[in-house]
């Protein structure tokens, strides 16, 4: 089943929520706007890694949500993880 692309909006709304923006003011709006464009697979996938990495690091999970879309046109989605998850795991090493 195909689903609809998610919104300005409500991208928004799961990144501000993801990176705490009232506490790190991290500016999402241009990254929603990005999002927005994309095939919901793609979104949906961005948007999991970017929950996941915020429970490190919310500049961690900022950074990597934008350049994810990048990343995903040049390389298959399990590496794009597995670069997000190295990323977290050096971070939870190092600081």
């Amino acid at each position: 089943m195909n689903r609809s692309a998610l919104d300005h909006a409500t991208i928004l709304a799961h990144l501000d929520e993801f990176l705490e923006v009232e506490f790190t003011f991290i500016h999402t709006d241009r990254l929603a706007e990005s999002l927005a464009g994309m095939p919901r697979e793609r979104q949906d996938f961005i948007l999991q890694w970017t929950r996941r990495a915020a429970a490190t690091n919310t500049e961690l999970a900022f950074q990597f949500a934008s350049r994810a879309q990048e990343a995903l046109s040049e390389v298959e989605p399990e590496v794009v993880s597995a670069w997000c998850l190295h990323a977290m795991d050096s971070y939870d090493r190092a600081g």
